[in-house]
């Protein structure tokens, strides 16, 4: 059991992350955070590091840009967002973290023995998927 838990939390903390960086761009409920703080601290997330291998080359540019002169007014925020959302890549980030979580329950599912613990560990990959804080 120690290896498929091993896995599993780490394909939970790895989605977590993902979801964050989704989170980070599209809001918090209650904007509990700034939309696209990311952005404007410059950082290189998993969705920048997908939009860059889906832009074309003048969107990259501006993109990179955009990250390095770390951004605090409002609407360039929201056109880097823009630009991430059009491309897909904040999309894809989402469907990476399903993949993961659901990846890493197909194999632990069989291991486990019926019981609300095993109901518990489920619904919390579902929670770190749907999170919206």
């Amino acid at each position: 059991m120690t290896g498929f838990s091993g896995e599993f939390f780490e394909a939970l903390g790895v989605a977590f992350q993902i979801v964050d960086d989704v989170l980070n761009l599209r809001g918090f409920k209650g904007d509990l955070k700034q939309r696209g703080e990311d952005i404007s601290n410059g950082a290189v997330t998993l969705p920048i590091a997908i939009a860059m291998a889906r832009l074309p080359h003048d969107r990259r540019v501006w993109l990179w840009e955009t990250l390095q002169s770390r951004p605090s007014d409002a609407p360039t925020v929201a056109a880097a967002v823009e630009l991430l959302e059009s491309c897909g890549a904040i999309t894809a980030c989402a469907d990476q973290a399903r993949a993961l979580v659901e990846a890493g329950w197909q194999r632990a599912e069989p291991l486990l023995e019926p019981s609300l613990s095993r109901v518990m560990l489920r619904a919390f990959g579902w929670y770190v998927l749907e999170r919206h804080y």
